[in-house]
């Protein structure tokens, strides 16, 4: 029953993400920050990801994709980093 670390949940109508593996603390009291999340526009497919070959092809600030079956949000810019490495958001 507990969350992994980076898990996104709703609570008492906020989303809040986990910043503690097997947490099993409520939302809101420990071991989570409040997460914000968008969803992608769903009139037009979601691009996949394609690993950048430098800053000149690199994922902006909230630039979403799709990538081994989920969609990601950026949240750092300038990203060139693999969705589930590091600087991206689930959602």
């Amino acid at each position: 029953d507990a969350y992994s670390k980076d898990a996104i949940v709703s609570y008492n109508g906020k989303q809040w993400k986990s910043t503690l593996d097997a947490n099993v603390w409520v939302p809101g009291i420990a071991g989570w920050v409040l997460a914000t999340v968008t969803l992608p526009d769903q009139t037009s497919p979601t691009p996949a990801w394609v690993q950048p070959q430098g800053a000149q092809d690199a994922y902006a600030l909230d630039a979403v994709v799709t990538h081994n079956g989920f969609t990601w949000k950026s949240i750092v810019g300038a990203n060139v980093w693999e969705p589930g490495v590091y600087g991206w958001l689930q959602i």
